[in-house]
């Protein structure tokens, strides 16, 4: 296994040629505007706690890489300067936390893409790697989808990607898990952050704790568990007293390497699959007559 490289968020690298399109002149982009660029993709996370183990910009940072890599992958696509503040109110118990409003996060999102768009982009790709950020970033896709028909959103949880991996190699019992195989500094968080930068996971504070309730028939949302699961709107000091919700015990660098190789590899196909989801989109419409 080798140490995944890790790219800095606003310094070029590779001779000056970069993905990242604030280290792109304006004429720059305007050439690759119209040379057939159309996808750009906005890293999103947080600034929250992850417990004594992983640092505060753990989301933000995974999503970062993330992007990075899969834009450089693919060649189709660029990344947009990270949104470092998520929606996090469920975190705010335990300090360095900072969160702001759905409402703020929404608005946020949709005029990064309506920028976007307004120069060509045809392709918005929101990449969270944190949870939290899910319900508000659906609800910016949906209201962008109904104002602006011709710009092509997607709201995109990239641990959807790993899910299958995760399923034949966890280690964590029932509950240490979410529903894309992911919880909070647990099994797999804690490999990714291994694999990335080992020498920033606190390894003497790892410790494992999951909730009762992450084995409640309706508090679960562990595929694992038997049941349905049902939001409740839980605070997390309401099921950690750590801020950690998973077994990072089990975690391992070879793990992260093929999580983060998962979730590029599921990122640069559906990159180069939007040309015909949008045909299949515009294709269709309310042509239907009486």
């Amino acid at each position: 296994m080798v140490r995944g490289e890790t790219f800095p968020v606003f310094q070029p690298w590779k001779e000056g040629k970069s993905v990242l399109l604030a280290k792109n002149t304006w004429p720059e982009i305007k050439q690759r505007i119209e040379r057939g660029l159309e996808t750009v993709l906005i890293p999103l996370g947080s600034t929250e706690q992850h417990g004594p183990i992983l640092p505060l910009d753990n989301d933000i940072f995974n999503a970062v890489q993330i992007c990075i890599r899969a834009a450089m992958k693919s060649e189709k696509a660029l990344v947009a300067p990270p949104l470092c503040y998520g929606v996090s109110g469920h975190h705010m118990d335990f300090p360095g936390t900072i969160s702001i409003t759905p409402r703020t996060f929404i608005e946020c999102l949709k005029q990064i893409a309506i920028s976007l768009h307004k120069h060509g982009i045809k392709n918005v790709l929101f990449v969270t790697c944190h949870g939290g950020n899910l319900t508000a970033m659906k609800t910016a896709v949906w209201e962008l989808r109904q104002e602006y028909p011709n710009l092509l959103c997607a709201a995109i949880h990239p641990y959807v990607f790993s899910a299958s991996y995760m399923d034949k190699v966890r280690e964590s019992e029932p509950g240490g898990l979410g529903s894309d195989r992911v919880a909070h500094t647990c099994e797999t968080e804690t490999s990714v952050a291994l694999y990335l930068r080992p020498e920033e996971v606190r390894k003497q504070h790892i410790i494992k704790e999951i909730s009762p309730l992450a084995k409640g028939k309706y508090t679960k949302s562990d595929p694992l568990i038997p049941g349905v699961s049902i939001y409740f709107g839980l605070r997390t000091s309401e099921v950690s007293a750590t801020g950690v919700m998973g077994d990072p015990t089990k975690a391992t660098a070879e793990k992260g390497e093929k999580i983060v190789e998962h979730i590029v590899n599921g990122l640069v196909d559906l990159i180069d699959s939007l040309s015909e989801i949008r045909s299949k989109i515009f294709k269709r419409g309310p042509n239907f007559s009486v």
